[in-house]
Protein backbone atom coordinates (compact mmCIF):
# COMPACT_ATOMS: atom_id res chain seq x y z
CA UNK A 1 0.00 0.00 0.00
CA UNK A 2 0.89 3.43 -0.12
CA UNK A 3 3.15 5.61 2.03
CA UNK A 4 0.87 7.22 4.76
CA UNK A 5 1.76 10.33 3.84
CA UNK A 6 0.26 10.00 -0.16
CA UNK A 7 -2.38 8.22 1.03
CA UNK A 8 -3.45 11.19 3.88
CA UNK A 9 -2.81 13.97 0.88
CA UNK A 10 -5.68 11.68 -0.92
CA UNK A 11 -7.75 11.92 1.97
CA UNK A 12 -7.56 16.10 1.74
CA UNK A 13 -8.64 15.77 -1.70
CA UNK A 14 -11.40 13.99 -0.42
CA UNK A 15 -12.42 15.89 2.24
CA UNK A 16 -12.22 19.73 0.06
CA UNK A 17 -14.65 17.95 -2.68
CA UNK A 18 -16.89 15.84 0.08
CA UNK A 19 -20.35 17.71 -1.33
CA UNK A 20 -19.60 16.78 -4.92
CA UNK A 21 -18.49 13.19 -4.05
CA UNK A 22 -21.12 11.90 -1.23
CA UNK A 23 -24.06 13.47 -3.37
CA UNK A 24 -23.43 11.65 -6.21
CA UNK A 25 -23.68 8.39 -3.69
CA UNK A 26 -27.49 9.60 -3.88
CA UNK A 27 -27.72 9.62 -7.83
CA UNK A 28 -30.81 7.34 -8.89
CA UNK A 29 -28.59 5.27 -11.73
CA UNK A 30 -30.37 1.69 -11.69
CA UNK A 31 -32.97 0.86 -14.00
CA UNK A 32 -35.29 0.62 -10.97
CA UNK A 33 -34.65 4.53 -10.35
CA UNK A 34 -32.53 3.60 -7.45
CA UNK A 35 -29.26 4.64 -6.14
CA UNK A 36 -26.51 2.44 -5.01
CA UNK A 37 -27.18 3.21 -1.43
CA UNK A 38 -30.87 2.37 -1.56
CA UNK A 39 -29.99 -0.87 -3.49
CA UNK A 40 -27.38 -2.18 -0.90
CA UNK A 41 -30.08 -1.20 1.80
CA UNK A 42 -32.34 -2.99 0.58
CA UNK A 43 -30.03 -6.17 0.41
CA UNK A 44 -28.96 -6.02 3.44
CA UNK A 45 -32.76 -5.85 4.77
CA UNK A 46 -33.49 -8.76 2.61
CA UNK A 47 -30.65 -10.65 3.90
CA UNK A 48 -31.58 -9.95 7.58
CA UNK A 49 -35.42 -10.66 7.17
CA UNK A 50 -35.47 -13.42 4.88
CA UNK A 51 -34.09 -17.02 3.99
CA UNK A 52 -32.07 -15.61 0.89
CA UNK A 53 -30.65 -19.84 -0.22
CA UNK A 54 -33.56 -19.73 -2.53
CA UNK A 55 -34.70 -16.01 -3.24
CA UNK A 56 -34.11 -15.82 -7.23
CA UNK A 57 -34.46 -12.22 -7.31
CA UNK A 58 -32.13 -11.57 -4.04
CA UNK A 59 -29.32 -13.66 -5.85
CA UNK A 60 -29.95 -11.82 -9.24
CA UNK A 61 -29.84 -8.15 -7.41
CA UNK A 62 -26.89 -9.29 -5.70
CA UNK A 63 -24.95 -10.68 -8.42
CA UNK A 64 -25.27 -7.58 -10.26
CA UNK A 65 -24.88 -4.98 -7.46
CA UNK A 66 -21.56 -6.36 -6.66
CA UNK A 67 -20.33 -6.66 -10.37
CA UNK A 68 -19.84 -11.28 -10.01
CA UNK A 69 -21.56 -11.85 -13.47
CA UNK A 70 -18.40 -11.19 -15.84
CA UNK A 71 -16.48 -13.89 -13.82
CA UNK A 72 -18.05 -16.74 -15.43
CA UNK A 73 -18.25 -18.80 -12.58
CA UNK A 74 -19.20 -22.35 -12.15
CA UNK A 75 -22.97 -22.21 -10.89
CA UNK A 76 -22.19 -24.46 -7.84
CA UNK A 77 -19.90 -21.65 -6.71
CA UNK A 78 -23.20 -19.28 -6.72
CA UNK A 79 -25.00 -22.11 -4.54
CA UNK A 80 -22.20 -22.46 -1.99
CA UNK A 81 -21.47 -18.50 -1.66
CA UNK A 82 -25.11 -17.85 -1.17
CA UNK A 83 -25.52 -20.78 1.45
CA UNK A 84 -22.34 -19.51 3.06
CA UNK A 85 -23.69 -16.24 3.10
CA UNK A 86 -27.36 -17.14 4.63
CA UNK A 87 -25.45 -19.60 7.29
CA UNK A 88 -23.29 -17.12 8.81
CA UNK A 89 -25.87 -13.66 8.49
CA UNK A 90 -26.18 -14.22 12.23
CA UNK A 91 -22.91 -14.62 13.20
CA UNK A 92 -20.84 -11.43 14.99
CA UNK A 93 -18.02 -12.82 13.46
CA UNK A 94 -17.50 -14.34 10.36
CA UNK A 95 -13.69 -15.66 9.43
CA UNK A 96 -12.55 -14.51 5.55
CA UNK A 97 -10.36 -17.39 5.73
CA UNK A 98 -12.65 -20.04 6.34
CA UNK A 99 -14.88 -18.48 3.92
CA UNK A 100 -12.11 -18.47 1.66
CA UNK A 101 -11.35 -22.23 2.08
CA UNK A 102 -15.07 -23.48 1.81
CA UNK A 103 -15.13 -21.94 -1.61
CA UNK A 104 -11.67 -22.98 -2.98
CA UNK A 105 -13.62 -26.00 -4.28
CA UNK A 106 -15.91 -24.05 -6.43
CA UNK A 107 -13.65 -21.72 -7.04
CA UNK A 108 -13.33 -22.05 -11.10
CA UNK A 109 -14.61 -20.47 -14.15
CA UNK A 110 -17.33 -22.02 -16.59
CA UNK A 111 -14.13 -23.13 -18.59
CA UNK A 112 -12.99 -25.34 -15.21
CA UNK A 113 -10.00 -22.79 -14.75
CA UNK A 114 -9.39 -22.88 -11.31
CA UNK A 115 -10.54 -18.68 -10.17
CA UNK A 116 -9.70 -17.09 -6.62
CA UNK A 117 -12.17 -14.27 -6.58
CA UNK A 118 -10.69 -12.97 -3.16
CA UNK A 119 -13.30 -9.58 -4.03
CA UNK A 120 -16.18 -11.65 -3.69
CA UNK A 121 -15.25 -13.11 -0.52
CA UNK A 122 -14.83 -10.22 1.29
CA UNK A 123 -18.18 -8.67 -0.12
CA UNK A 124 -19.55 -12.14 1.58
CA UNK A 125 -18.46 -11.49 4.89
CA UNK A 126 -18.67 -7.11 4.32
CA UNK A 127 -22.63 -8.24 3.79
CA UNK A 128 -22.81 -9.60 7.33
CA UNK A 129 -20.47 -7.32 9.20
CA UNK A 130 -19.79 -3.66 7.44
CA UNK A 131 -16.92 -3.09 10.07
CA UNK A 132 -14.82 -5.73 7.39
CA UNK A 133 -14.11 -3.65 4.56
CA UNK A 134 -14.43 -4.79 0.98
CA UNK A 135 -11.31 -5.62 -1.27
CA UNK A 136 -12.08 -5.06 -4.85
CA UNK A 137 -10.45 -2.92 -8.35
CA UNK A 138 -11.37 0.43 -6.80
CA UNK A 139 -9.42 -0.14 -3.53
CA UNK A 140 -6.89 -1.84 -5.30
CA UNK A 141 -6.76 1.47 -7.86
CA UNK A 142 -6.72 4.02 -4.53
CA UNK A 143 -4.21 2.45 -2.89
CA UNK A 144 -1.83 1.35 -5.61
CA UNK A 145 -1.61 -2.14 -4.77
CA UNK A 146 0.17 -4.91 -6.28
CA UNK A 147 -1.92 -8.10 -6.19
CA UNK A 148 0.18 -11.32 -6.40
CA UNK A 149 0.82 -12.92 -9.78
CA UNK A 150 -1.96 -15.81 -11.06
CA UNK A 151 1.55 -17.94 -12.06
CA UNK A 152 1.82 -18.88 -7.81
CA UNK A 153 0.16 -21.33 -6.32
CA UNK A 154 -3.55 -21.05 -5.05
CA UNK A 155 -1.96 -21.08 -1.25
CA UNK A 156 0.16 -18.24 -1.02
CA UNK A 157 -2.03 -16.21 -3.56
CA UNK A 158 -4.61 -16.17 -0.69
CA UNK A 159 -2.09 -15.35 1.65
CA UNK A 160 -0.84 -12.27 -0.41
CA UNK A 161 -4.49 -11.32 -0.35
CA UNK A 162 -5.04 -11.62 3.37
CA UNK A 163 -1.84 -9.74 4.42
CA UNK A 164 -3.58 -6.79 1.92
CA UNK A 165 -6.93 -6.81 3.64
CA UNK A 166 -5.20 -7.02 6.89
CA UNK A 167 -2.96 -3.62 5.77
CA UNK A 168 -6.41 -2.27 4.30
CA UNK A 169 -8.04 -2.81 7.76
CA UNK A 170 -5.59 -1.39 9.82
CA UNK A 171 -5.56 1.72 7.27
CA UNK A 172 -9.46 2.20 7.94
CA UNK A 173 -9.25 2.05 11.80
CA UNK A 174 -6.31 4.28 11.15
CA UNK A 175 -8.81 6.76 9.50
CA UNK A 176 -11.51 6.54 11.74
CA UNK A 177 -8.85 6.78 15.06
CA UNK A 178 -7.06 10.09 13.61
CA UNK A 179 -10.16 11.80 11.44
CA UNK A 180 -8.55 11.74 8.81
CA UNK A 181 -11.64 11.73 6.80
CA UNK A 182 -14.00 13.41 8.94
CA UNK A 183 -15.45 16.37 7.23
CA UNK A 184 -16.42 13.56 4.52
CA UNK A 185 -18.11 10.99 7.57
CA UNK A 186 -20.06 13.75 8.61
CA UNK A 187 -21.38 15.37 5.51
CA UNK A 188 -22.46 11.68 4.81
CA UNK A 189 -23.94 11.39 7.93
CA UNK A 190 -25.86 14.43 7.48
CA UNK A 191 -26.67 14.08 4.10
CA UNK A 192 -28.25 10.67 4.58
CA UNK A 193 -29.88 10.31 7.81
CA UNK A 194 -31.73 7.53 7.38
CA UNK A 195 -28.12 5.13 6.33
CA UNK A 196 -27.78 5.82 10.36
CA UNK A 197 -26.89 2.24 10.44
CA UNK A 198 -23.73 2.14 8.31
CA UNK A 199 -20.67 2.03 10.31
CA UNK A 200 -17.86 4.36 9.64
CA UNK A 201 -15.78 1.83 8.25
CA UNK A 202 -19.04 1.02 5.76
CA UNK A 203 -19.08 5.30 4.39
CA UNK A 204 -15.49 5.45 4.16
CA UNK A 205 -15.80 2.58 1.59
CA UNK A 206 -18.76 4.44 -0.39
CA UNK A 207 -16.84 7.73 -0.07
CA UNK A 208 -13.63 5.94 -1.87
CA UNK A 209 -15.53 3.99 -3.99
CA UNK A 210 -17.21 6.98 -5.64
CA UNK A 211 -13.96 8.87 -5.09
CA UNK A 212 -12.30 6.68 -7.37
CA UNK A 213 -15.43 6.12 -9.72
CA UNK A 214 -15.25 10.09 -10.30
CA UNK A 215 -11.21 9.82 -11.03
CA UNK A 216 -11.68 7.19 -13.58
CA UNK A 217 -14.22 9.29 -15.47
CA UNK A 218 -11.61 12.26 -15.56
CA UNK A 219 -13.43 14.13 -13.03
CA UNK A 220 -9.39 14.71 -11.48
CA UNK A 221 -8.52 16.40 -14.58
CA UNK A 222 -11.85 18.54 -15.22
CA UNK A 223 -10.54 20.23 -11.45
CA UNK A 224 -7.48 20.52 -11.47
CA UNK A 225 -5.96 18.05 -9.67
CA UNK A 226 -8.31 19.01 -6.92
CA UNK A 227 -7.52 22.39 -6.30
CA UNK A 228 -10.29 24.74 -5.79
Amino acid sequence: MKKEITTTFMYDIINCHKEYIVDRLGQKTDENKKSALEIYSDLKNCLKAQNIKGNADFKKTYVKFFGMGQSRLIPSYYDCYFSLLDENKGKPEVSLPDILRSLRPVSKTSKGRQSLQFSFATKLVHMINDDEPIYDSRIKFFYNITEPPSGIEFAGRIATYLDIQKSITSEYHRIVRDKLMEPSIRYFRRKYLDRGDHSDIKVIDWIIWQFVSLVNGGWIRETGGGNR
